[in-house]
């Protein structure tokens, strides 16, 4: 599992049990002021989105996690990625990690997704 992944799933965990804790219908509730860690996760999210600047990405590098490439949702570049010019209906290029047809299908879906 990467790091990227492992950031991903911390802070939808700190985000849900934030909320379980701070809402007040919740059977967890607690205090409402769980939901001020609800906000520091949104921010800290946001600044490391325009900073590059993690805390727990040093963290989990010294946990020894491997570094991903930045690719989300499951698309991993590495395995599969789009030369240039892709965009114009050349065919992607792909390793032996993934068959042809699931780059194929994960570069399509890419492209449906930029050409809007």
């Amino acid at each position: 599992m990467t790091i990227e992944r492992m950031i991903r799933i911390m802070a939808g965990f700190f985000v849900l049990l934030s909320l379980a804790l701070g809402v007040e219908g919740s059977p967890i509730f607690v205090s409402k002021w769980f939901l001020a860690f609800t906000a520091f996760v949104g921010l800290n999210l946001l600044q490391s989105g325009f900073t590059g600047f993690c805390p727990p990405e040093k963290l989990l590098a010294k946990l020894g996690f491997k570094r991903g490439n930045g690719g989300s949702c499951g698309f991993d570049g590495s395995r599969c990625s789009l030369p240039d010019g892709a965009a114009a209906g050349r065919t992607p290029r792909h390793s032996s990690k993934r068959s042809s047809a699931d780059c194929r299908g994960a570069s399509e879906m890419l492209i449906t997704l930029l050409n809007g």
